[in-house]
Formats: C-alpha cells, structure tokens, sequence
C-alpha cells in the first residue's frame, strides 16, 4: 500500500556515484523529516524549493528522524534550527559530532584495517585520506541526537511506525515499518537498482565488523516482515520486496565466487585480491573497494571456500581451500 497522502518524497543532488538521495516528509502528530540530505549548497537549495512547493518551509520541520549515520543522509543537521529533535540509533551520534578523540580513533582503525589488508607504509597516509574524504568532507560536525532509537521502539510522535535494525550498510542502519499499512523507510538497506554496498566502518564500539556478513543476516531478517512497499534511500519506492532479497542473495552468492576465481592459487592479500578484481578501481576508491572485497572474502570464509591466516607482520593472508578451489 503506498502513504503518498501522508509521505513526500524529496530528490536531492550528491556528488557520489549512486546518484541522488531522498528524504522524506512523513505527515505525522509532528511534521518529520526522515534523513537529512548533503551538506552542500545545491542540495540545501533543491530542498527548500521541494518544501515550498509542498507548501511547508523549513521552520515546519518539527523533528529528524535518521536511518543511519552516512553523510547524503545527516548533512543538513548543522543547517537545520538548532531545537529541532533529533533521533537516531546510538551509532550515529558520534558520526554526526565528530570531536578530535573520534576522528583519530577511526582513524588508527582504518590504518589499522589497511595494514592487515597489506597498503604498504609509503602510500598508507594517501589511501587513508582516500578512505576518509567523503566522511571528513560531508559529514556534519558537532550534532548530537535529542533520543535514541532501537530495535522495538516506535517513532517518537508517529508511533505507528516500528524501529527494525538492519545493520550491514552501515552499523547504524535502521528501518522503520508501519505494520498495518505494510510500508517500510528502508534508507539504504535495499535499493532498487543495485546492492547496498555494506561499508567497513570500524569504531570503538565494533573495530573488527563483518558488514556484508551483517548485511545477509539483515535481509534474512527482513524476510520475517510483511512488507508491500519500501521507501528507499535513492530511487523510486520498491515492491515485490521478498522477491528481490532472495535475489540479491543469490547473487551475492555468484559475484563471491568470482571473487574466488579472481583470486587464483596461493596465499594471497586483501589488497593483491582488490588488485585482481578490480585492476581499474582498487586505488582510487579503496574505501568502497576494500569494503566490498574484505565483505566477499569475509563470506568466502564462512562458507568454506577460503582459509584465513596472518603472516608475522599481521597482514592478512587469504587462500582457496583445496577441494573447493579445484570444485569452483
């Protein structure tokens, strides 16, 4: 069933590869926004020209409510009135505040990742300011959230709809679901054109994540959930949702084996399996590349395709397991 009556969808500009984000008016008891756009110019001025079009201004907005903590979602929070709650998983908030202590602690976890992925030391500080760019750059500085949100709660003033976490995408990612109309705010858990790239995210909280492992696990658990149509972070709003999810599964099953192939003979590094798979890419977006091969070899391991072990200065070394290699 669709709430076009009660949501309004709003298209604004980024400068990523997916292309445009939404955000989402809900007509609620208060007038809510779910996500907060791109913290640039443009998309500021496409969001104001979609609210008076709607009739609303910005000073309607009676509170934000956040899917997840990535920077085309929470960029507009510094712009916002500064008293306009906030709500969001507990994930998000030191995303969106970003003090010294948490840049460098995110910081060292990256390096720390990229050491075990085998980046040498000569070019470790470039691919780690590649890896951090769009977080440094867009990211809102110095928000906090007004409230929590986790898995069972009710949004606050729309109590209709449901809290579902659904990390993978991002550790943060949350999914709200109105059971009696059978719709869903997915963020970027589902996508109507192409997988949700589970991103490696390290914090303090969790610096050894397995996002794509997370992430199969989340659309198992959607699977649970009867559920019509999905708004999604970009694109058009999805249907036929479990069709979909035992696709992407499938899928994700087959690009993972060619993954394997891609690999061939021999122990090989996290990075030398990026260079492989993706000769043209791996070096200018190591943050997508390593997130997405790590998430492969991750599952490669899990299912028994691969072996996993460290040399002695902790890089990580990943190698086809005889029989299956030689089945593959």
């Amino acid at each position: 069933m669709s709430l076009d009556h009660k949501v309004i969808r709003i298209e604004l500009p980024t400068p990523f590869p997916i292309g445009p984000v939404n955000v989402f008016l809900l007509k609620a008891d208060k007038v809510t926004l779910i996500d907060a756009g791109m913290k640039t110019k443009e998309a500021w001025s496409v969001f104001e020209e979609a609210l008076r079009k709607e009739g609303y201004k910005v000073t309607d907005i009676e509170q934000v409510i956040l899917t997840h903590q990535h920077p085309d979602h929470t960029g507009f929070l510094e712009w916002l009135p500064s008293d306009i709650p906030v709500y969001g998983h507990k994930l998000v908030e030191p995303w969106i505040y970003q003090d010294e202590e948490f840049v460098q602690q995110h910081n060292e976890l990256y390096r720390n990742f990229l050491m075990e992925f085998g980046v040498s030391d000569d070019v470790m500080e470039e691919w780690l300011r590649k890896a951090t760019a769009a977080i440094q750059v867009y990211s809102p500085k110095g928000q906090k959230l007004t409230g929590y949100l986790k898995e069972g709660d009710t949004l606050p003033y729309a109590s209709e709809w449901e809290v579902i976490e659904a990390p993978g995408h991002s550790l943060s990612q949350l999914m709200f679901y109105n059971r009696k109309e059978k719709v869903a705010f997915g963020g970027d858990h589902i996508l109507p054109k192409v997988p949700s790239n589970p991103y490696l995210e390290p914090t303090i909280q969790n610096p050894k994540p397995t996002p794509l492992l997370d992430y199969l696990a989340s659309l198992e658990k959607t699977l649970n959930y009867d559920i019509d149509l999905i708004y999604s972070g970009h694109g058009e709003p999805l249907s036929d949702i479990h069709s979909l999810i035992m696709e992407r599964i499938q899928k994700q099953h087959k690009w993972a084996l060619r993954v394997l192939q891609a690999m061939g003979e021999g122990k090989k590094t996290t990075l030398e399996v990026s260079a492989a798979f993706f000769p043209d890419m791996y070096q200018k977006a190591p943050d997508f590349i390593f997130s997405e091969v790590y998430g492969q070899l991750t599952y490669l391991e899990k299912e028994g395709y691969v072996e996993l072990t460290k040399n002695k200065d902790g890089v990580l070394l990943w190698e086809a397991a005889r029989v299956l290699a030689s089945q593959s």
